[in-house]
């Protein structure tokens, strides 16, 4: 489902509606309106890819290239994931820095908490989160900068482990 932002909102983009858990709500101080190109159907698979990512531009620049292969959601708080009905999706990629690294890491162990088996991938400019990211029990770290190959390797690897499993 689809809606326009209200006239004189700054942009006519439309905002994708994605599923949540009856009677839970994502917060839209999290949400990002991103440019059209970004709302375009998937090309080649229909994984359901959860992307959260603080910066606004950083988020919608993600997006668009992770579209032509997933079906993406974007937040910009991993808080925010949880009532986005996490386990409707096949992977998670969250970007941490020192402002919501505690908040990613909540949300991995709570999503163990309630058995719900989503990998869930951690990036960041900041080596240090690698060792975290450990603890954590992600998937797998992406250092930023990574290349666009590193990306859809262990995007993939991690969609087709929800495959395998």
């Amino acid at each position: 489902m689809t809606r326009k932002r209200p006239e004189g909102a700054g942009s006519h983009a439309e905002v994708t509606r994605f599923p949540t858990r009856r009677g839970m709500r994502v917060d839209n101080r999290h949400l990002t309106v991103c440019p059209p190109w970004t709302h375009l159907p998937p090309m080649t698979s229909s994984s359901r890819l959860l992307v959260i990512e603080r910066d606004p531009s950083a988020l919608c620049a993600l997006m668009g290239r992770l579209q032509s292969h997933y079906t993406v959601m974007g937040l910009r708080s991993p808080a925010a994931a949880l009532s986005a009905s996490p386990e409707l999706y096949d992977a998670i990629l969250v970007d941490v820095d020192g402002h919501d690294f505690r908040q990613a890491l909540a949300l991995s162990r709570t999503l163990r908490s309630r058995l719900i088996t989503t990998p869930v991938v951690f990036s960041s400019g900041d080596p240090a989160v690698a060792h975290l990211a450990d603890k954590a029990d992600a998937f797998a770290f992406l250092q930023k900068p990574y290349q666009e190959a590193q990306l859809e390797d262990v995007i993939g690897r991690a969609v087709a482990a929800v495959g395998a499993a």
